[in-house]
């Protein structure tokens, strides 16, 4: 599985919001709609008649951001840390006061705008004019970010239509930003907004580029993405921490038979308080690459891993690229290569990889990264569709081949001692296929070894899984879908940055007494605050926004079957609606099926799906001595039958953990240890013929 989409941008927005914590406003509510169809862009932020304008204006701005001012940025960001950057910050944040404090009033919040003056007061004496924030921190002051946007909306003013300005979302922000200008201390100050935009920019560059880089359509994404926020703003949305109550063997009260575990043949994780697959699931977005540098993302004397990456691309076609990322071992000049295969629909920035990557460069490995087959890059570049694994497997080994001759003439010195292939989750499904390949000798490389992490036995059945946790919502009639999705979403980001305080010893959370107990107790760092349902919205969205990116990619490729609605470049809403009707399911009746019916027209959704499922690979599995696969027993995409053919068929090539979901143990140094001792271990010395025969 990839890194979930829905939080990463939501993260790079963050610096640019504050979810507020106190009571709650009036709130703008979309009309009823089952969560599964939901238009998400439609439903949140309004009609957008003004499309092709938007567009424009948005990649003007993106022109201007990457080509004008990450040149300036560099400059300023190699001289400014990002301990200043942030004191900066809050000085700049500090002269917003007059607006927080108008809006407020403006909203009839007496006291919010008296804690603002409080703020204020206190950040600028005892915090030395607004570098610091002890109003916060010594005080538990909070800031409201109130603006005249947010105040308007108090007074019932709609939100009109879609309307990309500068940081604008909709004509009501729009109006409401020349008031927030003028009540700005910042603007009477020659340069002084030019500064602020430059300051904070170097944050949210090194997110803003994923998230340009990884998503074919980047104004959909950030369109999507800013109305989210904005939707918290305007509703004040106040987050709700759950902290799941365990039982003594760590085991949630969320938890139902179909996540039980068997209880032989598994490795156990101590400490490892598991709350349910799904919430579990949810720490895969806790294996992420290091950031230890003191240096902004823009920064020439930036040291973090991610940034340290030297990129490339190859040419599949006349004017189709695909690019890949790779890190060469700095200790080891002829270090093993280990090939990384992200999660469906990741691209070669996904977190998880990169800290893969991470895990390997430290061991005296090198690594590189090629983005997941369903993704727009893939989409692009060749004109069959993707998601069938066999032929997948096919396209990433030509893929492969050239980026292997690529990096052999731009890196003369490297000659890697060996080739291995690590994948994930789809990836994982990808990288055996891969494999399958090799023992019959249908392709040129060869891997010393393979490691699959999490692979789905059965793909259809598990993008059933998926689809199902959007459908059960269906089953309830959900009145307020889209609420629904944004409290999960916003509970989700709020109690993870929480999480992250807690594991890193920052912070602790109190809970209160249980019966039979005197005194609170501090949560655990590990969980995941977060309700079951709510987790399965998350991962169910998440997937589902990847899909429509492919889509939208392969539709602006060729008309897709089943895709009424043309692609257009300026008018896109109107596909983006119907796309929301899709899911995984539908795109391998509508997209797969037909393809693939034009070389046999006998060919069912079932007998394609055990084509490329692993039940396919039955020999290989068991006839591959370089194989390890590592798994879950509680992943939610495996049945028992699923975990029986695997142990069957692997035998002690399978490493199954007790507890993790899906992907989401990937962060402890245990798992890791298991991963990177497999990579490095020193291969047997083959046997004599007369051993052999003995």
């Amino acid at each position: 599985m990839k890194k979930l989409p829905l939080v990463l941008l939501a993260t790079l927005l963050w610096g640019c919001a504050s979810v507020e914590t106190e009571a709650e406003k009036t709130p703008e509510q979309p009309s009823a709609v089952v969560l599964s169809q939901l238009p998400v862009s439609s439903a949140l932020g309004g009609s957008d008649p003004l499309e092709g304008f938007n567009r424009t204006v948005f990649y003007g701005v993106d022109f201007f951001y990457y080509y004008l001012y990450r040149p300036v940025g560099y400059i300023y960001g190699s001289i400014m840390p990002r301990y200043g950057i942030r004191m900066i910050n809050n000085a700049t944040g500090n002269l917003e006061f007059p607006r927080r404090f108008l809006s407020s009033l403006l909203q009839g919040e007496l006291t919010w705008a008296g804690t603002e003056f409080l703020r204020f007061l206190t950040n600028s004496t005892i915090g030395i004019g607004g570098l610091f924030d002890p109003a916060r921190y010594w005080f538990d002051l909070q800031e409201h970010n109130e603006d005249f946007g947010q105040a308007f909306a108090r007074w019932g003013i709609g939100q009109g239509c879609v309307l990309q300005l500068a940081f604008s979302s909709n004509i009501r922000d729009a109006v409401g930003m020349a008031f927030d200008y003028v009540t700005d201390i910042k603007s009477y100050f020659y340069g002084g907004q030019a500064f602020t935009f430059l300051n904070r920019g170097l944050d949210a560059f090194g997110q803003y580029d994923v998230v340009r880089q990884s998503t074919f359509d980047s104004y959909q994404a950030f369109k999507d993405y800013q109305q989210m926020i904005r939707y918290w703003q305007v509703n004040n949305f106040a987050p709700q921490t759950c902290y799941v109550e365990l039982d003594e063997n760590g085991r949630s009260g969320q938890s139902d038979k179909t996540s039980a575990t068997p209880k032989s043949g598994l490795h156990k994780l101590p400490e490892y308080y598991s709350q349910t697959p799904e919430i579990d699931t949810l720490r895969a977005a806790w294996m992420r690459p290091s950031m230890e540098s003191i240096w902004s993302r823009l920064s020439f004397f930036n040291s973090d891993f991610a940034n340290q990456a030297r990129c490339g691309s190859v040419e599949i076609a006349p004017e189709r690229e695909i690019s890949y990322r790779y890190w060469l071992c700095p200790n080891v000049p002829q270090a093993p290569l280990v090939v990384i295969l992200p999660g469906l629909g990741g691209f070669n920035t996904a977190d998880t990889a990169q800290a893969l990557a991470e895990l390997c460069v430290k061991n005296n490995l090198s690594a590189l990264i090629v983005s997941n087959t369903m993704t727009w890059e893939f989409a692009e570049a060749f004109d069959s569709p993707m998601g069938y694994a066999p032929e997948d497997a096919e396209k990433l080994e030509m893929l492969l081949g050239k980026v292997l001759q690529d990096l052999a003439q731009e890196e003369t010195e490297y000659k890697p001692a060996g080739l291995m292939l690590m994948g994930y989750s789809q990836g994982a499904l990808n990288a055996l296929f891969m494999l399958d390949r090799q023992r019959r000798k249908l392709g040129d490389l060869k891997f010393d070894r393979v490691l699959a992490i999490n692979p789905p036995v059965d793909m259809l059945k598990a993008l059933n899984t998926l689809d199902g946790y959007m459908r059960s919502m269906d089953e309830e009639r959900v009145e307020k879908a889209l609420p629904q999705l944004l409290e999960a979403a916003g509970n989700y980001m709020y109690n993870s940055r929480q999480s992250a305080e807690i594991r890193k010893g920052r912070r602790t959370v109190w809970l209160e007494p249980q019966p039979g107990e005197s005194q609170p107790r501090p949560a655990m760092a590990d969980q995941v605050p977060i309700e079951r349902q709510a987790a399965k919205i998350l991962i169910a969205y998440s997937f589902k926004r990847s899909l429509e990116d492919l889509l939208v990619a392969m539709h602006h490729q060729q008309p897709v079957n089943g895709i009424k609605t043309p692609y257009q470049w300026g008018n896109r809403q109107a596909l983006y609606d119907e796309l929301a009707t899709w899911n995984y399911l539908a795109y391998c009746r509508n997209v797969l099926l037909p393809y693939y019916r034009k070389q046999d027209k006998n060919l069912t959704l079932e007998k394609l799906n055990r084509s490329a499922g692993l039940h396919a690979l039955s020999d290989t599995l068991q006839q591959s001595p370089q194989l390890l696969v590592i798994h879950n027993a509680d992943d939610f995409l495996l049945d028992a039958a699923d975990r029986e053919f695997l142990q069957k068929n692997l035998q002690e090539r399978l490493l199954m953990f007790d507890h993790g979901g899906h992907l989401g143990n990937l962060y402890r140094s245990d798992v890791q240890k298991k991963i990177v001792e497999y990579l490095t271990a020193v291969p047997a010395a083959p046997q004599s013929a007369a051993a052999k025969r003995k």
